[in-house]
């Protein structure tokens, strides 16, 4: 199995003197790949990448290996849980020490889908990502969506995302919120 996935997000912002100001500092993208070796059981190699100018991130790259398990208790529903390991490269302006360094990551994911009806799924995502160096530097992103597909090509995407950094920088905001509509193409 083949994913890849990626978002752009304009937004507008405010300053704390009630002024607006727009926003193109944030996207992602990332590419997993998975290969069974069982009915259950799969290796999985995640490669992603993001850049959030509003946590200080000016990038960030990681690679991780991985384990794990597929359970299909219905023929609608599927359960994935698993875990990973491998190396991330940050540039941010919050922590001058760490900035451009390789630094390891751990990683475990656990993914929850159920489709009640043809070309309609219902999808919950959680990751959870820290430092074997430093166990107090974590983050972690969940996300939950309603995909419509509309043709075999186009679809609809309904969903809520949340990132939370603890280790970003005393001036820097953690946490991270967003409800997002988007068109989704499909190859």
């Amino acid at each position: 199995q083949y994913r890849f996935s990626g978002s752009y997000t304009y937004r507008e912002n405010e300053r704390p003197d009630g002024r607006t100001f727009k926003a193109t500092d944030k996207y992602d993208g990332t590419f997993i790949y998975r290969r069974p070796f069982s009915e259950r059981w799969f290796f999985q190699n995640a490669l992603g990448g993001r850049v959030d100018q509003i946590k200080g991130i000016d990038y960030e790259i990681q690679e991780l290996l991985g384990l794990g398990y597929s359970f299909k208790p219905a023929k609608t529903l599927e359960l994935v849980v698993g875990a990973g390991g491998g190396g991330e490269y940050l540039e941010a302006n919050f922590e001058p020490g760490t900035s451009g360094s390789l630094e390891p990551v751990m990683n475990v994911f656990q993914e929850f889908k159920w489709k009640p009806i043809e070309r309609t799924s219902l999808s919950q995502e959680f990751s959870y990502y820290w430092s074997p160096d430093e166990a107090s530097a974590y983050n972690y992103v969940l996300k939950a969506a309603l995909r419509i597909r509309l043709t075999d090509l186009f679809g609809l995407e309904f969903s809520f995302n949340q990132e939370f950094d603890n280790d970003i920088g005393p001036n820097e905001v953690e946490e991270d919120s967003q409800w997002r509509n988007a068109l989704v193409v499909y190859f």
